[in-house]
């Protein structure tokens, strides 16, 4: 088992960012709220003998773990749907919400985007946890559901990720309205 998933990842990029000796700024001007893209790929490049199908595998796997937060989930989802960065899948993680979820994911008919239901609540870092596992992509980026991303958020960090192989992460704090 993979160490890196048994933490929630957003806290794993924060203390590698406060312990983090290089300038950050140029990633500040990507925009959206909270949210961090990741490499799974290993230092000198993808293995070609993994066990996935590389033909079928989206770049990015973008993950939403929601829990009572169907008010705001359609908007989020929907932000997904509308990037300009296309080579993507989205990954809904519903940890056994009580509200509306089921519903509001039902709305949309889009090939890309993957329901996943815990039959028992969980927690948000279990929540993500289920999705990083269950993704397909070379990255992998995290939404909350009651944010959004900008509409050229993820090829903004695919194009700096591709263009920077040496760098296994990025994230911007938030985007100014």
């Amino acid at each position: 088992m993979n160490k890196w998933l048994d933490v929630d990842p957003l806290e794993v990029a924060y203390q590698a960012l406060m312990n983090s000796s290089e300038d950050i700024r140029p990633l500040r001007k990507l925009q959206s709220i909270q949210t961090l893209i990741y490499s799974l790929r290993p230092p000198g490049g993808v293995n070609l003998n993994h066990s996935r199908d590389i033909m079928n595998m989206p770049k990015v796997s973008v993950v939403i773990p929601t829990y009572g937060g169907a008010e705001f989930l359609g908007e989020a989802i929907q932000s997904v749907l509308r990037q300009t960065y296309q080579d993507f899948e989205l990954i809904v993680v519903n940890d056994a919400s009580p509200d509306a979820t089921d519903e509001v994911v039902r709305q949309f008919d889009d090939p890309r985007l993957r329901y996943i239901k815990h039959e028992q609540n969980r927690g948000v870092a279990n929540a993500r946890k289920t999705g990083v596992m269950q993704s397909r992509g070379a990255f992998i980026a995290h939404l909350d559901q009651d944010d959004f991303f900008h509409p050229e958020k993820l090829q903004a960090h695919v194009d700096y990720l591709d263009q920077h192989p040496d760098v296994g992460f990025t994230y911007n704090s938030r985007y100014e309205l």
